[in-house]
């Protein structure tokens, strides 16, 4: 069956079942009214017979309240009948079969000999009629089970029953069956269009309600995105800013150095040209490690790392990265023994720790130690931590998350210049793994930043904070 065949299918059997609940809700009211009302002309119709001496009324007004009232409790007990509609229409269907046998029952079980007696039985079956024609107009099925047995009986009664009697009112009643169902087309067709406009109505209410919350996202993101435009404008101001600062600093310190060297060079002493290159070569540096922060910022969405994850020695990291500081007037000390495999990208695993190390550098002051240490987890869905320990000045109340934002600084005790994003890439990159980074005072009283880093590429992982703090040396 082609699919657009079968969502139309289940798209009108829904609307049939939809229509089915609006049957119902007008039905059964009517018929529990009915069924409470019609003691009143069986009690007229009643006293009308016994006054025409007619045999066999009370065995037939016994026999209708009786039958009514155990059909009036079967309607009460469907309930409001939406929980399902068809059913509780074949339901009705045969509750009024068999109230329409009890009315059609009066000619032939009461005597209807007596033209008297033929026309309260005639008043009888029309008056049946008029009134299933009003209650029962919503649905055809229903009407047709109890207008068709009290028809057919009641007519079949009045024509063969009464012996030698007159019977032309019961060839007169066999009019009353096509004018109460003319009458009934034109209820019915009016109740069904009814009915279709009010599903029309829900249904569009419904695509209104679907299309103002589709508005009301697509209005969220639009400010979400004028807000995370406006920030990116923040932030590439900000960026500006730090360009100047950061850049003009070291390139300003190298250009006067290189100045010195270059118009007093004949004036200097032959053993101060190596120191004052040494200067240059680290102020350029230092604003080469601030050009490479900045540029990391603007190219963060597009790095893809996956594929370039694999099992790497996190000494051999740390070994590179503690060379590169042989002239950092702190004491950096490695901690993490070979062997110590993790499952990272190897060139951003070394910008992390660069970052971190180069943190603490910046914000400790001469003379203090640095310590580098891990802790390996163990097994294919364990964390493996690292930590880079100082006894600094620690961070100041409230800044545990806002350290991570960029350009968001502490007041250095060196005099190393900085981007302000060092932290920020560090956090980026680690997320990038899969992992988190983290602030906690350190033993020392100075900082110690944590990162933790799964050991394999998946998210289902435990989460690495609930071990509690690494601990201390």
């Amino acid at each position: 069956m082609d699919t657009r065949s079968a969502g139309a299918g289940t798209t009108e059997a829904a609307r049939e079942i939809e229509l089915d609940r609006a049957r119902v809700r007008f039905l059964l009211p009517g018929i529990r009214r009915g069924f409470l009302i019609s003691a009143v002309p069986i009690l007229v119709l009643a006293v009308l017979l016994w006054s025409a001496d007619a045999a066999g009324t009370t065995t037939w007004v016994v026999l209708r309240l009786c039958l009514s009232t155990v059909l009036f409790a079967g309607v009460v007990r469907m309930g409001d009948g939406l929980a399902d509609p068809t059913r509780s229409l074949h339901q009705l269907s045969v509750v009024m079969v068999l109230g329409s046998v009890g009315w059609g029952l009066l000619p032939i079980v009461v005597d209807t000999s007596d033209i008297d007696a033929q026309a309260v039985a005639m008043f009888a079956i029309i008056a049946n009629l008029a009134i299933v024609t009003i209650t029962c107009a919503a649905d055809r099925r229903v009407y047709l089970a109890a207008a068709v047995p009290a028809f057919v009986l009641g007519v079949s009664g009045l024509l063969l029953m009464n012996g030698d009697g007159p019977d032309r009112l019961g060839w007169l009643a066999l009019l009353a069956l096509p004018y109460s169902f003319a009458i009934f087309v034109t209820a019915n067709r009016t109740l069904e269009e009814g009915f279709d406009l009010a599903l029309r109505n829900q249904t569009l209410v419904g695509q209104l309600e679907v299309r103002q919350d589709d508005l009301r996202a697509v209005n969220e993101r639009l400010q979400l995105a004028t807000a995370q435009q406006t920030l990116l404008l923040d932030e590439r101001a900000a960026l500006i800013a730090a360009v100047g600062h950061d850049l003009g600093s070291p390139l300003g310190a190298a250009m006067l150095t290189a100045e010195m060297l270059a118009d007093r060079h004949d004036v200097l002493p032959a053993d101060q040209h190596p120191e004052l290159a040494r200067r240059i070569r680290a102020q350029v540096h230092d604003a080469v490690v601030v050009l490479r922060d900045l540029t990391s910022t603007q190219r963060l969405s597009e790095t893809d790392i996956e594929a370039r994850r694999t099992q790497i020695d996190l000494h051999d990291i740390v070994t590179v990265v503690v060379a590169r500081t042989d002239d950092a007037q702190q004491q950096i000390r490695s901690e993490v023994p070979p062997d110590s495999w993790l499952w990272a990208d190897p060139t951003l695993l070394e910008r992390i720790l660069d970052n971190l190390v180069g943190n603490a550098i910046k914000y400790t002051p001469s003379r203090s130690r640095i310590d580098i240490g891990c802790r390996i987890g163990d097994g294919s869905s364990a964390v493996s931590l690292v930590w880079v320990d100082d006894d600094g000045p620690g961070l100041a109340d409230g800044m545990e998350e806002t350290v991570f934002e960029p350009y968001v600084r502490g007041l250095a005790t060196s005099a190393t210049s900085g981007s302000g994003v060092g932290l920020f890439l560090v956090r980026t990159f680690v997320r990038l793994h899969g992992g988190d980074v983290w602030w906690e005072p350190s033993a020392r009283g100075g900082s110690r930043f944590v990162v933790s880093l799964p050991n394999r590429p998946a998210d289902d992982r435990s989460d690495d904070r609930s071990e509690g703090v690494v601990a201390d040396d």
